[in-house]
């Protein structure tokens, strides 16, 4: 289970066979993220993986290496995360 919401964290995992970003898939499946792969314009696959699962809810900032590590297992490579900005009005 993962911690999602309208401002949901996004991580951003490529890899140059889809075989193996599904095997990245199927591992970050089970930690807990919601995952899908998607091919890209430059003939690689997108793993897509969204929210914080609750094993990493006390140390975010491991999510980071973990994600590192679990690409270069499958020859692939993290490119990073995006968190929407939350647009809140201005005080008067």
């Amino acid at each position: 289970m993962s911690v999602q919401n309208e401002q949901t964290i996004k991580f951003f995992l490529y890899f140059p066979l889809k075989d193996d970003a599904n095997r990245c898939c199927d591992i970050l499946r089970r930690q807990g993220f919601s995952v899908e792969v998607r091919g890209t314009d430059a003939d690689d696959w997108l793993v897509l993986a969204k929210g914080i699962p609750a094993g990493f809810i006390k140390n975010i900032g491991e999510v980071p290496s973990y994600l590192e590590k679990i690409a270069e297992q499958f020859g692939g490579e993290y490119d990073g995360s995006e968190m929407p900005f939350a647009s809140a009005p201005f005080p008067n």
